[in-house]
């Protein structure tokens, strides 16, 4: 059945949810620096220092897979990096019960300071990172952020130190034919940074994804996961007139402005123009997370099936919690 089973695709457009208690803001004025100073230039957030450096012509040998390259900037990835921007602690901000930084990606190995305060750490490019900051922010306009990232290379191998104390772990190198760097598979990052057969090594440091500073006061949306099964067995044959029901589930992440108890609100599910469910609930949180799941069931002829290239249309459905 490879290649010609329809499924059902839903596109997520929507997974995370402002209301009205809620203030998010992303800065987008970084400045980076290196460990010691002797470079700094403009930051580009979401973004990398490699792109940053060669965009501000640090790197003069031109682009990164240019001949020798991964050899001649490998210093890059040997050094200690810092991103530095201002970000307003306004009333209305620090008005809400909780107010966070809330990183999407940070790559990899990281120190957080606000007001030169440590507030987190980071070791997994990706995961998402949450941050309590509203005893840390001053109600002004130029509250210090400061993203500190250590040299990947250095964090790998001090990481490979410390379990070869007990066993070692293989490999301890890629093949010398890569002319990589050594370790990977001690940090969480991606594995292809130190190189690969296929590709050289660049192990970047940065904030890879979106960033934002948020306050809020019940429940913040953090991520929607979907998945639908059809109510129906499919056929063995390819059908294109078949449209048939699906029961839904949808499961909703939440992180909590408080740390246990129960938090009450309505929630609205909207799947295209096919179903839109209202909801009045009572959440329990734990630990400042809070799960909600939710289940409902399409009729017969709602849904178009998607469909192989070749075999049919591939159409997609909003849904937006």
């Amino acid at each position: 059945q490879v290649g010609c089973l329809s499924t059902l695709v839903v596109w997520v457009i929507s997974w995370s949810v402002l209301t009205a208690h809620t203030t998010c803001t992303s800065q987008t004025s970084w400045t980076l620096t290196n460990g010691n100073a002797s470079v700094e230039v403009s930051g580009t957030v979401p973004g990398g220092v490699y792109s940053d450096l060669l965009l501000a012509d640090v790197l003069t040998g031109g682009d990164l897979y240019y001949r020798y390259n991964d050899l001649d900037y490998r210093w890059v990835a040997e050094e200690n990096w810092t991103y530095t921007s201002l970000i307003t602690g306004d009333a209305a901000l620090l008005g809400h019960e909780r107010v966070a930084l809330i990183f999407e990606g940070l790559d990899t190995a990281a120190r957080v300071l606000v007001n030169d305060e440590v507030v987190g750490t980071s070791d997994n490019m990706f995961v998402r990172y949450i941050y309590d900051v509203k005893q840390h922010l001053k109600e002004s306009e130029d509250n210090t952020l400061q993203v500190e990232f250590e040299s990947p290379v250095e964090y790998a191998a001090r990481q490979y130190e410390a379990q070869a104390a007990d066993y070692v772990v293989p490999p301890t190198c890629v093949d010398p034919a890569s002319k990589g760097v050594c370790h990977a598979n001690h940090i969480r990052k991606m594995q292809a940074s130190f190189s690969w057969d296929w590709g050289p090594a660049f192990p970047n440091l940065g904030i890879w994804k979106e960033w934002h500073l948020t306050g809020w006061n019940t429940l913040l949306v953090s991520d929607v996961f979907f998945s639908a099964v059809p109510g129906t067995s499919l056929p063995s044959v390819p059908d294109h007139d078949l449209k048939p029901s699906w029961i839904v589930t949808v499961k909703v992440w939440c992180d909590a402005a408080v740390e246990s108890g129960y938090i009450a609100g309505n929630v609205s599910i909207t799947l295209a123009n096919i179903y839109t469910q209202h909801q009045f609930i009572n959440v329990t949180v734990k630990d400042y997370e809070a799960q909600m799941t939710f289940t409902f069931t399409t009729d017969e002829g709602q849904v178009e099936m998607w469909w192989p290239n070749g075999y049919g249309s591939q159409p997609l459905y909003d849904i937006t919690v």
